[in-house]
Order: structure tokens, then C-alpha cells, then sequence
């Protein structure tokens, strides 16, 4: 009687082809997935990015009764010479707060949030400020400081970060440029933006939040937007750490590209001119952006430029005039 020999177990050529085959249809299918969600985790860190520094403004607002400048005082330095500084440096300290988080059991307030001395932040403005010691009071710091810059952002590649980086991604509104206020003969205190000069000689515009509230623009005006073409955070030049608007050139009509470009226009080509003074970001179809109130948005870049304008000016008939 002939025994039936019994199958070799193992896997043929056939399987490992049928296998590839699988895998590779898998890897295509799944590709545009795995892209579309490393996007979403990109937008929703930057609105995280956003909101840290709207907490700060809006601390520094409350200490102070106004917002801070595009352009402060950092120091008077030992020689005696005055230093400028952006948006970003008084607002170090803030930066550095731990927020206590909602449902905690602590009783409520009106403490502010412990500070840890040893935070970089706190020993930055400790430092280079106006209590600094003579040998760094008013000195510009060379020092990257996390969280001012968005993951999409080309600058940033990889996990190397050159620890004296001073970019960032983010810009807040300034508003009608200061050029073009002067060329119309407007005064300092016209309410055409939120950030401003106070740096400069004279008197400041003190804008604050209970001013929006009161004129029902709070949650309506831009504070803060990201921009690809930003400078850096330790910059004071309104194009490099501010994003503006511009009178349209006719009713309806935006200003034309080589005056001031649109949203995500020409992005990465900055040249420090208020041309590149947008927002503008690596996001598909527009960027985020953050209110006055604290809420944020995403602001798609096909917006009419007459609503843009509205939504940073918190006094709308400057818009027509």
C-alpha cells in the first residue's frame, strides 16, 4: 500500500509576492493618512504655541492696563544708552507662570501663578532688563526659547535647534503701518491696531482689553497671528515682528502684491520690508490666529481683504475713511 506523502509546510514564493503585494497597497492607502494626521498634530501644537503667548499678553495686559508694544524699552544699558526690544521680551516672566489647572480643589486667587527663579525665561529678563547687572542690562540675548515657533515652520528641521536661535513663527497686529499713519497724519492714538510704538518718544496708545470690551471688539480683533517670514523674537522693526493692513486702493480692492502681500502669498521669501508683513504659515489653506478675547481661529487665506482689515482694526470706520 503507497502512503500519501504529506505536504511540505512553509511559505511558497506565491505567499511572500501576495504578502509584498498587501503590505505595499497598505503602505499606499495609509500614507496619505498618517500625512494628514502628522498636519492636524502640526496645526494643533501652534494653537497650543498660540495660546501659551496669548496667556502671557494677556497677564502682562492685566498687570499693566495695556497691551505691550511691538517696540518697548528692554534697558537703559551702563553706558547709558536706552535698548529697544519687541513684543516678546516683557512678556518673559509670563511665560514662565505655571497656570493652575481648572478643577484642582484650590480655593481661587488673586495670586499670581508661582514662578520658578531658575526658568531660563525668568533669568533671561533677570538679566538683560532693567534690573539686569551692568554687564548684561540692555545686552540683545542670544537664546532660543521654546515654544516661539511653529512645527511647520521650515526654519525648524529636525531635533537639532542651535540653543542661540532667536526665530520665531509669530507676529502680533500692529495694525496701519507706522510709515503710512505718519504719510496721513494720523495721531499715535488713532485705535488702528493693538500693538504699537512704545518705545518711541511721546505719549503711547494705551489700548486695552476693557477698551475693546467696551467698544464690542474684544473677541472680534486679531492680537496675535504666525508669519513665516517673521524675524526674530528679539527684533523691534514693526515688519519683522508685526503683521498690518493697508487702505484699499479702491472700494473692495486690496492693496497690490508689491505693496503688501496676501495671506500665505510668497512664503520664506521675506525681506524684512512691510511688504512681508502677513500672516502667513506652512498650514494647507490659510493660518491660526488668536483674538483678543483668548479664542482662536483658523483664518482661511482666501478672506476679503475689507473683513481682514475689520478684524484688526478695533475701530471700524478707520477702515472706510
Amino acid at each position: 500500500m503507497r502512503i500519501a506523502k504529506r505536504s511540505r509546510a512553509g511559505i511558497t514564493r506565491g505567499d511572500v509576492v501576495a504578502m509584498l503585494a498587501v503590505a505595499t497597497l497598505l503602505l499606499i492607502v495609509g500614507l496619505p493618512t498618517l500625512n494628514q494626521l502628522r498636519i492636524r498634530a502640526q496645526r494643533t501644537t501652534c494653537q497650543e504655541h498660540q495660546r501659551r503667548l496669548t496667556y502671557a499678553v494677556l497677564r502682562y495686559e492685566s498687570d499693566h492696563g495695556h497691551f505691550p508694544g511691538y517696540r518697548n524699552l528692554q534697558a537703559v544699558g551702563a553706558d547709558g544708552a536706552r535698548q529697544p526690544t519687541g513684543w516678546v521680551f516683557p512678556l518673559l516672566r509670563y511665560l514662565a507662570e505655571q497656570p493652575k489647572t481648572p478643577g484642582g480643589g484650590e480655593k481661587s486667587t488673586n495670586e499670581p501663578p508661582p514662578v520658578d527663579p531658575n526658568d531660563p525665561r525668568v533669568q533671561i529678563f533677570a538679566a538683560h532688563g532693567t534690573g539686569g547687572p551692568d554687564e548684561t542690562r540692555g545686552l540683545v540675548p542670544q537664546v532660543f526659547i521654546a515654544g516661539l515657533l511653529c512645527p511647520s515652520d521650515a526654519r525648524e528641521v529636525g531635533d537639532d535647534i542651535d540653543p542661540q536661535s532667536t526665530s520665531t513663527s509669530y507676529v502680533v497686529n500692529t495694525g496701519l503701518p507706522d510709515e503710512r499713519r505718519r504719510a496721513l497724519g494720523l495721531e499715535k492714538h488713532q485705535m488702528d491696531g493693538v500693538f504699537f510704538d512704545r518705545f518711541a518718544d511721546g505719549d503711547f496708545p494705551d489700548v486695552s482689553a476693557s477698551l475693546l470690551r467696551k467698544r464690542g471688539q474684544l473677541d472680534s480683533t486679531l492680537l496675535l497671528s504666525e508669519n513665516v517670514d517673521a524675524g526674530q523674537w528679539t527684533d523691534y522693526d514693526e515688519p519683522l515682528v508685526g503683521f498690518v493692513w493697508l487702505p484699499q486702493t479702491a472700494p473692495g480692492e486690496a492693496p497690490s502684491d508689491d505693496v503688501l502681500l496676501p495671506i500665505n502669498r510668497q512664503r520664506g521669501q521675506g525681506d524684512g520690508t512691510y511688504r512681508f508683513a502677513r500672516p502667513s504659515s506652512l498650514h494647507t489653506g490659510g493660518v491660526n490666529v488668536i483674538y483678543c478675547d483668548g479664542h482662536g481661529d483658523f483664518l482661511y487665506e482666501e478672506i476679503d481683504y475689507s473683513v481682514f482689515c475689520r478684524l484688526m482694526s478695533p475701530d471700524d470706520s478707520l477702515i472706510d475713511r
